[in-house]
């Protein structure tokens, strides 16, 4: 399948539209081989693919909608969950760009997908300790806002990505490799490690692979302690 898309749609460029279920953690109990967690890796691999994972039901019909109307590859996620609603009936999705879903100066937490979500939880955990949480919602992550990116860590100096995937190569490295070029901070990824993924409840798999609020919370935490010993 790879080989594939790769040669027969990426390398042509033609105007194909790929939908990718059954991806992350959720997966309505279909067991683990049913779990993709490697898809945004291997396709923000490929040469003229745009990749998306949206937050919401608004959201994935937005990215649907821009999709079609913009030529070339284009891969886009559906998680198989009932998300929070993010987004009103009128909300647009661009390519690149992203949307700060929730104002703060003390740490950004970026989430793509279903993630970004749980890091309004975290943030909502932190804010009951005093610490102020941006939260950036990056549902283009190829191309991704590195404008965005920069101007909210150059606010918050430290940052924590949470992604419904494998950490490695995902989108949590997408925003790493923006902040590694053009201005390190402290960053902790939230997703799945170098590993398998179990069979398991929705609940249960995020518990057993960090990825829970408080998870986040944590990691926003560790982030905060390593800017100050930067500083």
């Amino acid at each position: 399948m790879y080989s594939t898309i790769a040669i027969s749609i990426c390398c042509p460029k033609l105007n194909v539209k790929i939908p990718g279920s059954y991806v992350g953690l959720p997966t309505s109990r279909a067991g683990a081989s049913h779990n993709c967690i490697e898809d945004i890796a291997v396709m923000r691999s490929l040469p003229n693919m745009r990749v998306a994972d949206p937050g919401d039901s608004a959201d994935l019909r937005a990215i649907m909608r821009t999709a079609t109307e913009t030529d070339g590859p284009a891969y886009f996620r559906i998680t198989r969950l009932t998300l929070p609603p993010l987004f009103g009936p009128d909300h647009r999705f661009e390519w690149g760009r992203g949307v700060i879903v929730r104002r703060g100066s003390d740490v950004t937490l970026f989430g793509t997908g279903m993630m970004t979500s749980l890091c309004l939880l975290a943030a909502n955990l932190l804010a009951a300790e005093s610490i102020e949480a941006e939260v950036v919602h990056l549902a283009s992550i190829k191309p991704i806002d590195a404008d965005l990116i920069l101007d909210s860590v150059a606010r918050t100096g430290c940052a924590v990505t949470a992604e419904n995937a494998t950490v490695i190569g995902g989108f949590g490295a997408a925003v790493a490799e923006v902040l590694g070029d053009a201005y390190p901070v402290p960053v902790r990824r939230i997703g799945v490690r170098d590993r398998w993924v179990d069979s398991g409840g929705i609940d249960e798999l995020f518990t057993h692979h960090g990825m829970q609020p408080a998870d986040i919370a944590a990691a926003a935490r560790s982030v905060i302690g390593a800017r100050r010993k930067w500083r």
